[in-house]
């Protein structure tokens, strides 16, 4: 884990950058439905709507990789919760919602957030969010819904990935860079969805390494 120093320097970099683009406006419906048929694309595979997302905040494509291999993060909070997932897999399919258990995720608690599906399966709701994470962000999510998300085009990506993962039920890695004045926002994450006693996706446990490159 990098000094608190570098820390401090690196969250006000990527907080100005959230600053900026943040426009202040509710998505659009045309928006989220649009974040409604990329999701279903990136279910299957395809990604051009969500390469659309990322041409029109001027920003770089994401790096996105169902069913990430295992201890190739190179990231020990990442490597962690992705162990953590496998060893509670139940026949192949996800593990049970049930199996999160907070002391046993102490490692990775302050890189995580822990969401679980709303309105109908429109948002989520995060009922964790990371103290490192906010500290990078520069916003505490928690308790709060993904379309609450301070620009509608992030927003957009992030109900994306997540309801993706929802539907085809395996772990996504997802890595996209953000151009800062002199350096680079990256954001590196790894969704893993659990079900619910119907088998159903109920939880999201999210791993996120945010990080300023020069």
């Amino acid at each position: 884990m990098k000094p608190l120093a570098q820390d401090m320097r690196a969250a006000k970099a990527l907080g100005a950058f959230w600053s900026d683009i943040s426009s202040g406006r509710k998505p659009s419906s045309d928006l989220r439905r649009d974040a409604e048929l990329a999701a279903d694309e990136l279910a299957v595979g395809g990604r051009r709507l969500i390469d659309r997302f990322f041409e029109t905040m001027e920003s770089e494509r994401p790096r996105l990789a169902w069913h990430p291999e295992a201890g190739r993060f190179g990231c020990d909070v990442l490597d962690f919760l992705h162990e953590f997932w496998l060893e509670r897999r139940w026949r192949a399919g996800p593990p049970s919602s049930r199996t999160i258990d907070p002391l046993d995720l102490k490692p990775a608690l302050g890189s995580m957030a822990l969401l679980e599906p709303c309105a109908g399966g429109g948002d989520f709701r995060f009922r964790l969010y990371g103290a490192r994470i906010t500290l990078y962000s520069k916003i505490d999510m928690t308790g709060r819904c993904v379309w609450d998300i301070p620009s509608a085009y992030l927003a957009a990506f992030f109900f994306a990935i997540y309801r993706a993962v929802s539907i085809r039920r395996q772990p996504l890695r997802a890595f996209h860079r953000c151009r800062l004045d002199q350096c680079h926002a990256e954001w590196d994450r790894l969704i893993l969805p659990f079900v619910d006693d119907e088998g159903a996706v109920s939880r999201l446990l999210v791993g996120t390494v945010p990080r300023v490159r020069r």
